[in-house]
Order: C-alpha cells, then sequence, then structure tokens
C-alpha cells in the first residue's frame, strides 16, 4: 500500500533540519514554529507494595504501568478527575509524539522537541491536606539508540523534588539538547509530616508544552493548567497519515519498505538561492535527533551530499536487511482514548538527514511525501499479494542505487534512477520491483524513453532485431516484386549515365 503528502516548509538562514526516515508513522520530520501546543501522556501508578499508604517519615516508592492511561493533545476544556485541563492557544498536534523500543521495554517514550518544557504532574484522586507535606521523586529515563536507554542519576537518583499539597506536585524538565525521548523510571514519596496520606488513584502526567506552564492546585479531583504561549522552533513529524483517524488497518503487523520526499523550491526566479547539506547516518551510532551540521560535515563523502537549494532536493530510503521485522505502529491506552501512531525507536535502518539554507531570503520548498507500507492481515477484504523478488534481487538494486547516492537536485534524480535501469537489463525482469519500492518515482523516470520502458516491462527476451525476407513473410515473387525489381534497375541505369 502506497501513501502520498503534500505540505510545504519555508527555509531563511538559520538551517532548518529535515529528517527522512523508513516509519510508517511519521517517516518526515521538519523543524517548524510553534505557539503555545501542548500535549501528555498519563501513567497509572501502582505501588511496589499492597498498601497505598504513606506512613510518617517512610517512603513509598510507586511503578508506572507499563501501558499509557491516556493521552491528550490541545485544549482538552475543564477536565475531569480522569485528566488534566489544558488551556492553551494555538495549533495543536492531533496526537502525542510517543516512541517505543521494544528492547527497552513496552513502557512508550515521550518526545521533547529542544526548547519544549516536559514538566512531570504528580496527582491523587482525593485531595491531600495542605499540612501533611509529602516530597514527591521521580528519576526520568532517556532513549539513547535503539535498544539503549539511561536513567539519569544524581543524588537518591532523583531528579527533582517537591511537596504534594492539594494532590497535585509539579517540576519542570526543559529540553536544552535537540530533542529527548524521555519515560519515568521511578516515582517515590517520602512524608515528611507527623502523620500519614491515604492515596487514591495516583497519576503521573508528562505535559509537553512549547510555553511556560503554571499550574493552580484546586480543592476538587484536577489541576487547572494554563500555558503562557512562547513562539518555538522544533523538529517535528511533517504531518502524519490520516488513515490513523479512520481505518485500524495497516497498522497492526507493518513495515515500512520506502520512504522519498520531493522538495521543490517554488520560489520566485530572482530570490532562490541557498544550500542543502545531507547525510546518511545510523541510530546505532549517532541520535538522529542529536545530529547537527558539523556531524553531517563529518560524514565520509560516500555517505553525504553538499547541493544547491535553487534546484530542489530529493532524497529516499531504500529497504535493508531489517525488513525481516514487522511492527506494531500504534499505542492503545488502557482506559480508552483512541489508539495513537508511534515512532519505533527500535528501528535501526538509516535515516536520511538534511539542513536547508537561505542566506539571501526566505524561500518555500513544496514537500511531496511518498512511502511504501506492507502489512499482514487476516481479512478478507485485502488481496494477497506475494512478492518473487528474490534477496540476491533486492541486493542486486541496492548496490545499482548505492552507485549514484540517496541525495539529488530535482532536475537530475530520474536521469540518473532512469540509466540505473538502462545499465541493468540483465535483472530487469526482478530488479524492477525492487528499485520501484526504493524509489516511488523511479516510475516515472523508466517512462522517459520507450525503449526503456519496453526494456523493462517486456515479457519477450530482448535480442537484436534482424528484418524480414519476402519469403519468410509469406510473399510470393510475382508480378508487383518484378515491376518493383524493374523499376530498381531503371533508376541504376540512370544514375551510370
Amino acid at each position: 500500500m502506497g501513501f502520498t503528502q503534500n505540505s510545504n516548509i519555508s527555509v531563511g538562514s538559520n538551517p532548518i533540519k529535515v529528517m527522512t526516515t523508513r516509519q510508517a508513522g511519521y517517516p518526515l520530520w521538519s523543524d517548524q514554529t510553534w505557539t503555545g501546543t501542548s500535549y501528555y501522556a498519563t501513567w497509572n501508578l501502582m505501588p511496589n507494595r499492597a498498601a497505598p499508604t504513606v506512613v510518617a517519615n517512610t517512603e513509598l516508592a510507586l511503578v508506572p504501568s507499563i501501558a499509557l492511561a491516556y493521552w491528550r493533545c490541545g485544549n482538552t476544556g475543564t477536565g475531569t478527575t480522569d485528566f488534566l485541563g489544558v488551556n492553551t492557544a494555538g495549533v495543536s498536534p492531533n496526537y502525542p509524539f510517543l516512541g517505543v523500543d521494544q528492547e527497552t521495554g513496552p513502557m512508550p517514550y515521550v518526545y521533547v522537541p529542544q526548547g519544549f518544557q516536559a514538566t512531570w504532574l504528580v496527582t491523587c484522586g482525593l485531595p491531600v491536606s495542605a499540612t501533611l507535606a509529602t516530597n514527591v521523586y521521580v528519576t526520568e529515563e532517556f532513549w539513547n539508540y535503539p535498544g539503549g536507554s539511561s536513567v539519569a542519576t544524581g543524588s537518591r537518583s532523583v531528579l527533582w523534588a517537591n511537596t504534594l499539597t492539594g494532590g497535585i506536585a509539579s517540576s519542570t524538565y526543559k529540553d536544552t539538547t535537540k530533542g529527548s525521548w524521555l519515560r519515568p523510571a521511578t516515582i517515590t514519596l517520602v512524608d515528611a509530616a507527623a502523620g500519614a496520606i491515604t492515596l487514591s488513584n495516583p497519576q503521573l502526567h508528562l505535559l509537553v508544552s512549547a510555553g511556560t506552564l503554571v499550574y493552580t492546585p484546586s480543592t476538587s479531583t484536577r489541576g487547572d493548567v494554563a500555558i503562557v504561549p512562547v513562539a518555538t522552533t522544533a523538529l517535528t513529524p511533517l504531518g502524519g497519515p490520516a488513515e490513523f483517524a479512520n481505518s485500524t488497518l495497516p497498522w497492526y503487523s507493518t513495515r515500512c519498505t520506502a520512504a522519498a520526499a520531493l522538495f521543490t523550491n517554488v520560489t520566485q526566479v530572482l530570490n532562490k538561492g541557498g544550500t542543502v547539506l545531507a547525510g546518511r547516518v545510523s541510530p546505532q551510532v549517532k541520535s538522529p535527533w542529536q545530529v547537527d551540521t558539523n556531524y553531517i560535515s563529518s560524514l565520509h563523502p560516500a555517505e553525504k551530499a553538499f547541493l544547491p537549494l535553487e534546484t530542489g532536493h530529493y532524497t529516499y530510503c531504500p529497504p535493508s536487511t531489517d525488513l525481516v521485522q514487522f511492527w506494531d505502529y500504534t499505542l492503545d491506552t488502557t482506559l480508552g482514548s483512541a489508539a495513537a501512531p508511534v515512532y519505533r525507536l527500535d528501528n535501526d535502518s538509516l535515516v536520511n538527514i538534511a539542513f536547508f539554507t537561505s542566506p539571501g531570503s526566505t524561500e518555500t520548498m513544496a514537500v511531496t511525501l511518498d512511502w511504501h507500507i506492507e502489512f499482514r492481515t487476516t481479512s478478507a477484504l485485502f488481496q494477497v499479494g506475494l512478492s518473487a523478488l528474490t534477496m540476491e534481487s533486492l541486493h542486486q538494486a541496492q548496490l545499482a542505487l548505492s552507485q549514484i547516492g540517496f541525495f539529488f537536485p530535482n532536475n537530475s534524480h530520474k536521469s540518473l534512477i532512469g540509466r540505473v535501469m538502462s545499465g541493468a537489463a540483465s535483472w530487469a525482469k526482478t530488479l524492477y520491483p525492487a528499485v520501484e519500492a526504493m524509489v516511488p518515482q523511479a516510475n516515472m523516470a523508466l517512462k522517459v524513453g520507450k525503449t526503456l520502458h519496453d526494456l523493462v516491462f517486456s515479457n519477450k527476451p530482448h535480442s537484436t532485431i534482424a528484418p524480414t525476407t519476402a519469403g519468410k513473410s509469406g510473399i510470393v515473387e510475382g508480378k508487383k516484386i518484378k515491376a518493383k525489381k524493374a523499376k530498381v534497375a531503371k533508376k541504376k541505369g540512370k544514375a551510370k549515365k
């Protein structure tokens, strides 16, 4: 199944980062300006012993449930006991940005863009007397690479402490790097007063916002949360597939075979300029969210490109050996929120990263994103397709495409792909499906010339065609043939004279 999505980005003097990944949910990311946007996830907290009671001067360790209880985006209104009310200005995302890495455990991570604030809020279902102060300690776990994470350590492995009064405690983590994925590791409550506090329905909320968060504890069972809008630029998904909202298929047991992005410079000709610095990055070596221009510049020449922005940009992520993996690209919640798309952090396929810069003026790039997926299903509504492509043919296609690279100006990528296909006549029958999956626009390149089109699509063996003689064509030599010969002889006689 193939998908196409159109959007645009604005490029100025500050480098705009664009990331193309082989993902079914969020295959394209870019730096975007957000104002007052917020989203958050909620975990139910369970005590590690039976009685959920904090006795005076003792500790109670809580663990977050593996599955999320809720997620919310944007303005959730007045709120209930189930979630916090978020009052925010600006455009809201459709889904929170969640990631899963099964190698580090099934608990989801939440993405915090650079400059955004991630505010931990611990709430209890019953209000707590303000005189019974309880310190709250939360330890955060950060995702580093596929299969690798780290828990922030310090005194008592505590990142922050605040007083739980009125049923709510809050502390803010602001990402100052280049974007982080984090999740709670441990939560500990310590009663510092002479008494005991009974907890009911304790929950941990991680609220991610582009502004300054202010909370006001209330006597009700919820907290009022307000966002002061602050404009900020963040690397976030450039939209997502609408099919998440209207279909449960094909997001279960799914793999993305290829993704390609076409950036067309639609700025007036006199204002066109700038550069594109692009490179391929392995998540096992460097987190794509931490990659900057210096890292791309340090790559091997075969893994990077430096191109003019004037002619646009085209890039694609081909299949690799991890295609044996089928993932679930949605995350369900335990208490009724709709399934949200997730980014598979355990996918270690190479990521294409580019930095667009326009020093002279602001330019607009029209973006066309194409990506192809395959999925397993038991539904009879889908026709089962079996690929005859062998691993050897796939390997040959990868080798052929590696010779021309993965980053092109718009005016040359079709001809380059066409030349690769033209030189692969012996592999045409099996190579074409592989190249078409890797580069969705390869089909357009193949149609440039009829000869190349016939070479790839014809089922007949290709050979040199010899002229057909009159005898083989079934024509009996008669008057017409004799007359033709006489006419030819007459012309020869005139030529001699």
